[in-house]
């Protein structure tokens, strides 16, 4: 039987939902990770791997995990989704999402928050489905929405500001 370790108690009403930058890489760039009370403080990505930044439509990405669990199995994990909308309908876009389609990655979210949060850390996150269009109307959507699925064994992870300063992430 695990034992409840602590009590959770009411949060402050200033939340901020929203992501303000994301960064992707391929997966097999992180090499690996070590984590103090649940926050990651180091990263050891593979030499000459750096990740991606992605400028996305305002108020365009979520990011969102449930928890899915098994009584009948005994198994618990969690589904890892991110969402996303890029403007403008385009070849560049259009170009380096048919490569993102083609490999699982490790995302890095900044939210609204000031926090980082890593996704895919053990397994992935895949682009799972697209739609790209120029739209009709002059004030329909043109340019390309994203989805994005992995399951892990946990929600993100936190990662501390130190190791974002190490990653030296690319202004998005």
């Amino acid at each position: 039987m695990c034992i409840l370790t602590a009590s959770i108690t009411g949060a402050c009403q200033d939340a901020q939902a929203g992501n303000k930058a994301i960064w992707a890489i391929e997966f097999p760039a992180l090499v690996s990770t070590v984590e103090t009370l649940g926050v990651i403080t180091t990263m050891t990505m593979e030499a000459l791997k750096t990740f991606k930044g992605w400028k996305f439509i305002k108020d365009s990405a979520v990011m969102d995990s449930d928890t899915k669990k098994s009584v009948d199995n005994a198994s618990i994990f969690e589904t890892q989704k991110l969402s996303l909308k890029f403007g403008k309908f385009e070849t560049v876009k259009r170009n380096e999402i048919r490569l993102i389609s083609t490999t699982p990655l490790i995302i890095i979210c900044l939210d609204n928050m000031g926090k980082y949060w890593l996704m895919g850390k053990t397994r992935g996150i895949d682009l799972v489905d697209s739609m790209s269009g120029s739209g009709g109307k002059m004030g329909d959507f043109n340019g390309f929405a994203l989805n994005f699925l992995g399951d892990e064994p946990e929600k993100p992870v936190e990662i501390n500001a130190a190791t974002i300063t190490a990653l030296a992430l690319p202004i998005v």
